[in-house]
């Protein structure tokens, strides 16, 4: 865990934070909805740091091995957690399961695109970025 710089999962998280929000201010469009956009941002955002530090805790002491594949490791719990915070935000019904996992494959893909400043800021810094 000695590679984890606190400010780096404080700025990554923030950003991140900032366009979840406006992720749920689309997926308010898409659901044709009127869910806290922010409050969206605020639960992705979190869960994202909470579950990568955790994630990155656990196999760098169990399997640092795995490292290596950072990115391809949190792939499912991604998915996971954008599926379940869809569910909780948009589709509390289950009307809509096919658009949500669809939408929660968007969402990953998102978080993805999200890590490139991550990783851009992980080379000036060398820390590895989490959330």
């Amino acid at each position: 865990m000695d590679d984890v710089n606190p400010l780096i999962v404080l700025i990554f998280g923030t950003v991140k934070v900032l366009f979840y929000v406006l992720a749920g201010v689309w997926l308010n469009y898409w659901y044709q909805t009127k869910a806290d956009a922010r409050l969206f941002g605020l639960a992705r955002g979190l869960l994202g740091v909470a579950v990568g530090v955790s994630l990155l805790s656990v196999i760098s002491r169990t399997m640092p091995s795995l490292i290596d594949w950072w990115l391809l490791v949190i792939l499912p719990f991604r998915y996971a957690q954008w599926a379940i915070l869809l569910v909780l935000f948009y589709d509390r019904r289950f009307q809509h399961r096919g658009k949500t996992a669809a939408t929660a494959v968007m969402g990953t893909a998102y978080s993805y695109i999200l890590d490139l400043p991550a990783l851009i800021l992980s080379f000036a810094v060398g820390a590895v970025p989490v959330c």
